[in-house]
């Protein structure tokens, strides 16, 4: 897959997901798990984990989104969605 493409399907991806995001968390939890299984090591790696947090977090499941976050920490110490996950746990 050229990498044009593959970033095209991971878009594409995270786009459907965030559509999902608030009104079927779970579903956008599924597709977000499509992403990762497609592309493990995605140029869209860190916003995938974010949304899954976020749907986590939605869902009520706390604790793992909190790992998630520290996981995300961990792999993106710099990134902005670090601090946007911590807010959200923050705000829970």
């Amino acid at each position: 897959m050229a990498e044009e493409d593959a970033l095209s399907l991971e878009t594409r991806l995270l786009d459907q997901a965030r559509e999902l995001l608030i009104a079927q968390p779970g579903r956008a939890l599924a597709v977000l798990g499509e992403h990762r299984r497609r592309f493990p090591n995605g140029q869209l790696e860190a916003e995938r984990e974010f949304l899954s947090i976020q749907a986590l977090v939605l869902l009520g499941r706390t604790a793992e989104a909190r790992q998630q976050m520290h996981a995300l920490e961990v792999a993106y110490p710099r990134s902005s969605y670090v601090g946007r996950a911590a807010r959200l746990l923050d705000a829970r």
